[in-house]
C-alpha cells in the first residue's frame, strides 16, 4: 500500500497520537508515515510522493529550517496538501507568504488540535466522518 500521509513532529507523543487518531477514523496505518526531524522527512519524501504532509512549524534538533523545508515542498509538490501545526501562534507569521491553507494551533483553549487535523483529513479524503467520529481522538493537548 502506498504511503499517502507524512506526519512530522519532534514530539514523539504527537506523532503517535495523530497516527492513531487517523487510523481510528478510517485510514490504514500502512498509508501513514512519521518522521521526528526534517532530515528524515526529506529522505522519506525522496522515496514517496505524499498526498498530505502534516508538519509542526518548529522542529528542534534539525539543521534545516522548517520554513525552508515547507517552502521547498510547496514549490516542488504543488498537489501535496500541507497542514502546519504550531504551539506558537506568533510563529505562524513566518509562513504567511507560503499561502498554506491549513494551519492548526496546538495550544487552543478548549479545543483538541488533533480533532481539527482529523476534520481537515476528512475534507481532503472525503471520508464522510460524523461529528462523533471526529471527537473520538485523544486529548493530548498542551
Amino acid at each position: 500500500m502506498k504511503k499517502e500521509i507524512l506526519i512530522i513532529d519532534d514530539y514523539i507523543d504527537y506523532l503517535v497520537e495523530i497516527k492513531k487518531a487517523l487510523c481510528r477514523n478510517g485510514l490504514a496505518k500502512e498509508m501513514i508515515d512519521t518522521s521526528y526531524d526534517i532530515e528524515n522527512a526529506i529522505e522519506r519524501i525522496k522515496e514517496n510522493e505524499y498526498r498530505v504532509i502534516i508538519s509542526d512549524l518548529k522542529i528542534k534538533g534539525t539543521s534545516k529550517s522548517t520554513v525552508d523545508f515547507l517552502t521547498t515542498i510547496k514549490e516542488r509538490f504543488e498537489t501535496t496538501e500541507i497542514i502546519v501545526m504550531s504551539a506558537y501562534p506568533e510563529e505562524i507569521n513566518a509562513i504567511k507568504d507560503l499561502k498554506i491553507k491549513h494551519i492548526v494551533e496546538k495550544a487552543q483553549e478548549g479545543k483538541n488540535f488533533i480533532s481539527e487535523i482529523i476534520e481537515l483529513i476528512d475534507k481532503i479524503y472525503k471520508l464522510g466522518l460524523t461529528d462523533e467520529d471526529k471527537k473520538n481522538t485523544s486529548v493530548l493537548a498542551h
